[in-house]
């Protein structure tokens, strides 16, 4: 799977069928909970949890529900005044940094 944000709030999921010719891919899920876009999106391989944060201040941590076959979100606790610009894993997967425009 490959997750992609065209510049706005949304994330799309994106099935890639195992070939590179993406106009074989599908959508798997659309992501709808920023209220602002989304500046950064990181895959963790390790724990294969997908990290999304936003000029609306929010971090959210989706999760991949196997028995409903969907992403859920989990609301990371960032206190920062001004908007999220870039947000990464750590190698093991278990924490991460966040970069905000407040410096």
């Amino acid at each position: 799977m490959v997750a992609m944000c065209p510049s706005t709030s949304e994330v799309v999921i994106l099935k890639t069928n195992g070939t590179t010719d993406t106009s074989k891919w599908d959508i798997f899920q659309r992501l709808k909970e920023h209220l602002n876009p989304v500046t950064a999106i990181d895959w963790h391989h390790g724990t294969d949890t997908l990290m999304t944060c936003s000029t609306d201040r929010s971090l959210l941590v989706w999760n991949f529900n196997p028995t409903s076959n969907e992403f859920k979100p989990t609301m990371g606790a960032i206190k920062e005044p001004f908007a999220n610009i870039d947000a990464t894993w750590n190698a093991r997967g278990d924490k991460f940094a966040v970069c905000s425009a407040s410096g």
